[in-house]
Order: C-alpha cells, then sequence, then structure tokens
C-alpha cells in the first residue's frame, strides 16, 4: 500500500485536532475546579478544596503530573499561558489556595515574584504557614464538637473556608 505524503492541509488539521484535545482538557480540569470551589464572599477568593501542601498551596494532578491550582487557573482563563510555562504565577490575594483568575498574577521570574510579594508585605509574617496538621487535628475535633467555624477561623488565624475544609477532611486530611 503507498504511504501518503503529509501535505500541508494535513499539518493544519492536526493542529486543530490538538487545539480540539487541549480544549476538551481544559473543560475538564474547568469542571473539575469548579467541583472543589468554595467562594468567600468577603474576599472574593475562590477557594479550592481539593489537595494541599504543608504550606496551604493547593495541588491539582493533571495527566501525571502535579500543578498548583494558580497555575492551571491561569492555564484556563488567559488566553496563551501555557500550563507548562516558566513565568511565575503570584496571587493578589492572602490566599495560596485561591485560584480567582482575578487575584492571579503574571510574573516573568523568581526575582519579580519576590519583589512582587515584598511590594505587598508578605515575605515576613507568611499566612499560609499557620496551619500545621497538629493544629489541623484539633480543629477537627473542634469543628466535630459543634464550635462554630468563625470561632476557629478566629483561633488558629485561618479563614473559615480552611476550618471547614478541614473538619469536612478535604484537606489536611486524617491518615
Amino acid at each position: 500500500m503507498p504511504q501518503k505524503k503529509l501535505a500541508l492541509d494535513d499539518h493544519i488539521l492536526d493542529l486543530n485536532s490538538f487545539d480540539a484535545k487541549e480544549q476538551d482538557l481544559k473543560d475538564k480540569v474547568h469542571e473539575m475546579l469548579q467541583a472543589r470551589m468554595e467562594i468567600d464572599h468577603v474576599t472574593g477568593c475562590w477557594i479550592y478544596t481539593g489537595a494541599w501542601e504543608e504550606n496551604g498551596q493547593a495541588k491539582m494532578r493533571i495527566g501525571r503530573k502535579v500543578y498548583g491550582v494558580h497555575r492551571v487557573a491561569a492555564w484556563l482563563y488567559f488566553a496563551g499561558y501555557d500550563l507548562w510555562d516558566v513565568t511565575r504565577i503570584a496571587h493578589d490575594c492572602q490566599s495560596p489556595a485561591c485560584f480567582n483568575p482575578e487575584h492571579l498574577v503574571i510574573l516573568q521570574d523568581q526575582a519579580d515574584c519576590i519583589a512582587y510579594q515584598a511590594a505587598r508585605g508578605r515575605l515576613g509574617d507568611r499566612p499560609h504557614r499557620r496551619l500545621t496538621r497538629k493544629k489541623a487535628q484539633e480543629i477537627r475535633a473542634l469543628g466535630l464538637a459543634g464550635i462554630e467555624h468563625g470561632i476557629i477561623a478566629r483561633q488558629f488565624g485561618i479563614s473559615v473556608q480552611a476550618v471547614r475544609a478541614v473538619v469536612a477532611n478535604r484537606t489536611w486530611v486524617e491518615k
């Protein structure tokens, strides 16, 4: 059987099918994000209620790789931004689990990111590092005992959304 030569039009069709596949993936990922989102009506943050790292950074698996949810949001909501892009994404809010595109800023490198955070006074007291596994266990116990989430949040210096996620065992999962 003779081999078909690849014409320019065939190459364009292949690119279009890749774009369609990428768009399908983006649609699925967008649905997953929406299913794991709580809105903080005070700050406007879209808090990811899925997996978090110990420092409060929200993470999500896409394919075989794990990405920060803020990077995934930039890929979904900012035209031309690739998931594997080397540029940095900074939060214009206080929550490292936020993925609201209005709270995200694209920066060129780590130096820009540090300067951006320093200008906002965020390099000293890192609020997202206030929670530890031990504190999460205490929060879970208080929540399960019926203590109001707002009281727990003030006691530990975290958001009500973070308290809800801990009590519901969505983050800082009890092993």
